[in-house]
């Protein structure tokens, strides 16, 4: 068969031009960059014989010369897909924490593919496993599949990006799913050195060559592609420990960063070490840290990209692959700035979620040191939930008091310091005073939203019950909430503010001044009052939380006391959708309106399964399949 001659004009602005020079050029015999002379004979060494005309000869007998990815031991696999995520899958800070460490634990950590990142990422995502997913198989589009793979230390990737294919380490104990495509190995040894060369430069050209990617679209990445990839299955002892020392300090660096996230299970602290004693120290540390990860990093990689180019036989051209994921792939909402980072750990300490223990201590004693390890309950900077608080006030001279609470606080990590870092902290806010920043509805609690929002689920678990004009704001700690935590408001909030409120106006009775702050009393008792009928309705109407049917629907009943418009836009929605009976799944749902439940329960086995009344529906009996007699020929 002849040769194939093409000419590729992908990153012509205007083909015209440069294909009259490349007809040209063949014309006179001479040789070009966008001219490829090609034997199509060639294309069959890959599987499937992808049109991949602009790769060299080289690349493609690597398909022939090493065996595929998917022999002896190691394979990749697809997993579960839920078939409702909404119902099923769960971001880690809004499950029950208490579940998590029960011998009849739901919750477990999912690798739903997510966010490209290479190496190390943390997985936020959380999916409910009840008896191999007995409530997930009556649903028409949900698939447990691959199932003895799962709570198996591995591999695991992004099946659709944008990106070039990165995977990183999954740890034990977790679930993957068929957008989260995982790889598996007889050991975590070969695990770390074989991430090396998944994630090497040669296996990105390798990869794209049985795409057969032209240009930088949307990639697919499924396990029949990762399968098929050529990749040695030994490698000798030398260039093994190299590769997993190499892999292993990436992981770790990559995990250090991770320390500063406070939506991490590896959180300590917002920054590295020593506390810094102003604003701009904390800039300089984070800086530093992240350069000096970087330059190990970088280190690692090229040592990696040497090894495996002895193995593959080529070296790609020099193109930067990014180790994290800014821009169209991110799946967080707005990352927060280091001022709000900064006053959400604080806020976070005040509530009793995090410990300023560990505000100035060697992060690298705190965090595990086995990339496979399972996923720590919580993170090391974390409190037991029986010392958080369930509510804090918006109110000076309040015993929980929300600003008086976060400056002793900054009092424990600042001796001396603290009024300072304190006007800092404000102006860097963009706020007169801390007060203001905590008040304001487009201030700390959108950036809390903002930064408890992941993969289109929106979780904040600080939650700022508020009068129609704010007067009145509790701060209530989403992991204390349970059907005594209304209760608890009214006598313990509500209740005493109207009374102080009633005393108010009882000694101003009669005086002919102060009719002004009379009208503010007034206007206020009726707020108050207000708030605590619509919090008895709803405890007489049987609102009863339960964390396991999420943020989303444990706060919609409560969606007339947040004031941020489009959180309450949100959860006006979710209720609509709860009363007209799409989550009759949920306990919320069966606490409300257990008539109605019980009656889907009768005709949705799933749904019985959730309330645990197997009984109104039971499984069918599998049908006996016909069995169709031979045919007989009579003699003629």
């Amino acid at each position: 068969m002849p040769e194939l001659i093409c000419i590729r004009l992908f990153d012509a602005e205007s083909p015209a031009g440069p294909l009259t020079d490349a007809v040209r050029t063949i014309h006179l015999g001479q040789s070009a960059a966008p001219v490829h002379v090609v034997d199509s004979v060639s294309f069959r060494q890959v599987p499937n014989a992808p049109f991949a005309y602009w790769v060299n000869e080289k690349l493609r007998r690597v398909f022939k010369e090493l065996p595929a990815f998917e022999s002896e031991d190691r394979t990749a696999k697809a997993g579960l897909c839920s078939g409702d995520d909404f119902r099923f899958v769960r971001c880690w800070w809004e499950v029950p924490f208490l579940d998590l460490a029960s011998p009849n634990r739901k919750w477990w950590s999912f690798a739903k593919g997510g966010a490209y990142s290479p190496y190390y990422a943390d997985l936020h995502l959380m999916v409910s496993w009840m008896a191999g997913g007995v409530d997930m198989q009556p649903l028409p589009g949900a698939r447990v599949q691959n199932d003895s793979y799962y709570f198996r230390p591995g591999l695991t990737w992004t099946n659709a990006t944008t990106k070039d294919f990165g995977c990183r380490v999954l740890p034990k104990d977790c679930i993957f799913g068929h957008m989260g495509p995982s790889a598996f190995f007889p050991d975590t040894t070969q695990c770390l050195a074989a991430i090396a060369l998944l994630n090497s430069p040669q296996m990105r050209d390798l990869i794209a060559l049985s795409l057969g990617l032209a240009d930088t679209g949307r990639r697919h990445y499924e396990v029949g592609l990762i399968n098929r990839t050529p990749m040695p299955t030994s490698l000798d002892q030398a260039q093994n420990l190299e590769l997993y020392e190499a892999a292993k300090l990436i992981w770790r660096q990559k995990q250090l960063a991770d320390s500063k996230s406070e939506t991490s299970h590896v959180f300590v602290a917002p920054w590295f070490g020593k506390v810094p004693v102003s604003i701009a120290e904390l800039k300089v540390n984070l800086t530093d840290s992240s350069n000096a990860w970087e330059a190990a990093i970088n280190k690692s990689l090229a040592t990696i990209g040497r090894i495996a180019a002895k193995i593959y036989g080529f070296v790609p051209p020099e193109v930067h692959i990014p180790l994290d994921s800014p821009g169209e792939d991110s799946e967080d909402g707005a990352n927060a700035g280091q001022a709000e980072a900064l006053f959400s750990y604080l806020f976070g300490c005040a509530i009793g979620r995090w410990s300023v223990k560990t505000a100035s201590v060697d992060v690298s004693a705190l965090l595990p040191n086995d990339p496979f390890a399972p996923i720590p309950l919580a993170s090391p900077a974390a409190l037991p939930l029986a010392e958080a608080q369930v509510y804090l006030v918006e109110e000076a001279g309040h015993p929980a008091d929300a600003l008086s609470a976060t400056r002793a606080k900054m009092s424990v990590i600042w001796r001396g310091r603290s009024d300072t870092m304190e006007e800092e902290l404000a102006i860097q806010l963009g706020v007169s005073a801390l007060q203001d920043y905590i008040s304001r509805p487009s201030g700390f609690f959108a950036t809390h939203l903002s930064m408890y929002s992941r993969s289109r689920r929106q979780a904040p678990i600080y939650w700022p019950l508020a009068t129609k004009s704010g007067s009145i704001t509790i701060w209530v700690y989403y992991h204390r909430l349970d059907e005594n935590t209304l209760p608890r408001l009214i006598t313990e909030v509500l209740d005493p503010k109207l009374r102080q409120i009633n005393e108010q106006l009882a000694s101003m009775a009669g005086q002919s001044r102060g009719t002004a702050r009379r009208s503010e009393l007034e206007v206020l008792a009726m707020e108050v009052s207000e708030m605590k009928t619509a919090f008895q309705g709803l405890i007489d109407r049987g609102y009863r939380p339960n964390l396991n049917d999420g943020v989303l629907i444990t706060a919609c009943p409560l969606h007339e006391f947040f004031r941020l418009p489009k959180w309450q836009k949100e959860l006006k929605a979710c209720w609509k959708e709860l009363e007209r009976g799409d989550y009759d799944w949920a306990h919320l749902a069966m606490s409300i309106w257990p008539e109605r439940v019980l009656k889907a329960c009768a005709k949705d086995r799933s749904i019985a399964i959730a309330h645990g009344r197997e009984d109104l529906c039971p499984a069918e009996a599998p049908t006996a399949k016909r069995v169709r007699k031979p045919k007989t020929t009579e003699p003629k």
